[in-house]
């Protein structure tokens, strides 16, 4: 299989045009919203909404060399900044603090009294749940332990960043669950928000808050020789018990502890549940493994995706997070990572639909400018497919391997 070195730009002629509109319509918007920022009316937004803005900014910065973008980048980081020491702040990767600290490593790798702080915290926080008594929890990308992994690998080899990666090593092998399939993390009822979907104990499938998150951050751990051959037994075992999963019509969103071949929702397309985040997750690990069955094997579940029907999809709304604009960068992901013309062709497929969506009139509440489920995030993917500048933002998702 060809690996693609050099991103390329998909989207030209009309669709080029379309996606730009889009972009500018956004710029616009997120000017307003600053202002509106400065005239102290989106406090409680900001958390959320700094860090997919600023990264919008810095890529529009990078793809068009205009010194305006970067300035925006840098006023909505500094404004969030300014938020956070106003606010009460989670410590997450997706609206916490942990991920303002990557996107300060992300844009600027300048040293920050900051970040030394964050370093700090994650390694006393991380240390303390290697220890029996400390519970799992939610433990993938936009939760806590994996999240944290992401901030650390984007840092790395940066302040304590081996640090926070040799904990997390560890606290993932003592919480792991092992049986003859392989390797697993359970979500415990107890640690489940109140507004989940699936409110009982489950293994969960999704990259999003379960184990395809993990094996996507055990990838490239492997790859810093942090605790290698842990982590090398983890990400082979845990790609093996999931694996295990694949029924060789589709994977499910979770499994009951009990009744490991009953899925309890399934099938769908989208970043954050289903084939198409499991198959770039396996394809990232075969390159980490040099492993060319594993990679057969995700290309494998990728097509499948491909032939996903429209009803079949679930995809109701434009977002990255569970709607079409994340479908159709991890299409244009895969097809830059191998050259195979049929996820060109999905990519395609996916853009439209996309652009379809976002413009037709639709009523929202209120605008929203988070990375996954917002504007912004859209934006980011649009522009990833009209230039030729690598989309590392990607790696919040565990989509582009850090190294």
């Amino acid at each position: 299989m060809v690996m693609t070195t050099n991103w390329k730009p998909l989207l030209k002629g009309t669709l080029g045009l379309r996606a730009w509109n889009y972009i500018d319509k956004v710029d616009l918007e997120l000017r307003v919203f600053e202002q509106n920022f400065l005239k102290g009316k989106t406090l409680n937004r900001w958390i959320d909404y700094g860090l997919g803005s600023s990264l919008f900014y810095f890529y529009l910065y990078k793809v068009t060399g205009k010194r305006n973008y970067e300035k925006l980048s840098e006023s909505f980081y500094n404004q969030t900044l300014e938020a956070m020491g106003r606010l009460p702040v989670w410590d997450r990767l997706h609206s916490g603090f942990t991920g303002i600290a990557w996107l300060e490593e992300h844009i600027s790798q300048k040293k920050s009294s900051a970040e030394e702080s964050i370093d700090s915290y994650l390694v006393s926080k991380t240390r303390k749940g290697c220890l029996p008594k400390t519970p799992l929890g939610m433990y993938s990308v936009v939760d806590d332990w994996v999240g944290y992994g992401i901030y650390a690998l984007e840092r790395w080899p940066r302040g304590q960043s081996s640090k926070i990666l040799e904990n997390l090593v560890k606290l993932l092998s003592r919480k792991a669950k092992r049986n003859r399939q392989g390797v697993a993390w359970f979500t415990t009822k107890s640690s489940l928000y109140k507004s989940h979907l699936y409110r009982c104990g489950h293994y969960n499938l999704g990259i999003a808050h379960g184990v395809p998150g993990v094996i996507g951050f055990l990838s490239d751990v492997l790859k810093t020789k942090i605790h290698y051959e842990l982590t090398l037994d983890l990400l082979q075992n845990s790609i093996k018990w999931l694996l295990a999963q694949d029924d060789g019509k589709h994977f499910g969103y979770t499994l009951p502890p009990n009744s490991p071949k009953m899925k309890l929702m399934g099938p769908r397309l989208a970043w954050c549940y289903g084939d198409l985040g499991i198959a770039v997750t396996l394809l990232n690990a075969s390159r980490a493994l040099k492993d060319g069955e594993l990679e057969k094997r995700a290309l494998t579940i990728a097509h499948r995706a491909v032939r996903f029907s429209d009803s079949a999809s679930l995809i109701t709304d434009p977002y990255p997070c569970h709607g079409s604009s994340g479908v159709f960068h991890i299409f244009n992901y895969i097809y830059q990572s191998t050259g195979d013309k049929t996820f060109l062709k999905s990519a395609l497929k996916w853009s439209r639909k996309t652009l379809d969506m976002i413009e037709k009139p639709r009523k929202f509440s209120e605008p929203v400018y988070d990375l996954i489920t917002g504007k912004p995030g859209i934006a980011l993917a649009l522009l990833a497919g009209i230039s030729d500048v690598s989309p590392a933002w990607d790696r919040l998702l565990l989509v582009s391997p850090k190294f």
